[in-house]
């Protein structure tokens, strides 16, 4: 971000919707283990840890580093199907995709490239994506079943419990869902954030 830090009011329904609606998208694969090297204090890397917990799934935590190995080891060990990363975590996969046992799993953090998707799915494996941020959550994400045009070119549809809209004139996303913070903490919440 380029604006300043700031901490918003994240309600309890929010985090309940993350979880239920992330592990809707990846249906029965949400019970499996899971590759998470995406930091529990970022959003994206909470919601996935949500999601998890909230199917039952085995999380395999792995640090990140400049090499593939470690999580290559890590997935292996715990057979551990699923994944969740970022487009750049998604290239590492890719070159090191004969090596891991992953098949599905979430990039978002940033736009993943097509060709990138693309490349994946030719090596069997399904990244999806999925759009949100710190103050509305995961709100869109494609599903598994979208063709690859939807998958590789877009976030998705909303997901249970939000309506989004693009404001023709300005290109602003628009956000309703009543899992909405109430406002930012000893900050202002309207317009003018």
């Amino acid at each position: 971000t380029t604006g300043e830090p700031k901490g918003a009011l994240v309600p309890h329904a929010l985090a309940a919707a993350t979880a239920e609606n992330l592990a809707g998208l990846l249906g029965a694969d949400a019970e499996s283990p899971y590759g998470l090297i995406v930091p529990v204090s970022h959003v994206f890397g909470l919601g996935c840890l949500l999601c998890g917990m909230r199917a039952g799934a085995n999380a395999v935590l792995v640090d990140a580093t400049a090499s593939v190995e470690p999580l290559v080891r890590a997935l292996r060990a715990h057979r551990a199907p699923v994944l969740h990363g970022t487009p750049p975590l998604w290239g590492l996969a890719l070159r090191a995709a004969g090596e891991l046992p992953v098949r599905t799993g979430f990039t978002a953090g940033s736009s993943c490239p097509p060709e990138l998707l693309a490349a994946l799915e030719q090596q069997g494996v399904r990244a999806l994506n999925v759009y949100g941020m710190s103050e509305i959550g995961a709100a869109s994400g494609c599903r598994g079943e979208d063709p690859p045009a939807v998958r590789h070119a877009t976030v998705g549809r909303p997901l249970a419990g939000y309506e989004l809209r693009i404001e023709p004139e300005s290109g602003e996303i628009q956000v309703r869902s009543e899992h909405l913070p109430s406002g930012y903490h000893r900050r202002p919440w309207g317009p003018e954030e």
